[in-house]
């Protein structure tokens, strides 16, 4: 149970009640702004990886047509662990795509 804070004085008794815990902020960027966290080669890789794999371009068709990514989706994270099964990403390059601080300028 929360513990409130109670102080009394000669005429009023206050009450200072616990704070909620803070909510953060949606990690939430443009699908450009996503784009753009990957390296040409990676993009390279990836999209000649697409033209034989239809999981790819389902993948990549999925993110053209998103007006904005969540960084926390597990359907991001199922498309970047597919990447990296398929040999296109690191797993230290994953988590750097989805953990690197959102900056204001990637924000829809």
């Amino acid at each position: 149970m929360d513990e409130y804070v109670t102080t009394t004085t000669a005429t009023h008794t206050i009450v200072e009640l616990p704070l909620a815990p803070a909510v953060p902020a949606p990690r939430i960027i443009t699908a450009y702004a996503f784009r753009q966290r990957l390296t040409n080669a990676e993009k390279v890789g990836i999209y000649t990886a697409a033209e034989s794999s239809a999981a790819i371009r389902v993948y990549l068709d999925d993110l053209a047509t998103a007006s904005f990514v969540n960084l926390d989706s597990p359907v991001l994270a199922d498309g970047l662990d597919l990447l990296e099964i398929a040999g296109l990403l690191s797993s230290e390059r994953v988590s750097e795509i989805i953990s690197t601080e959102v900056q204001d300028y990637e924000r829809p």
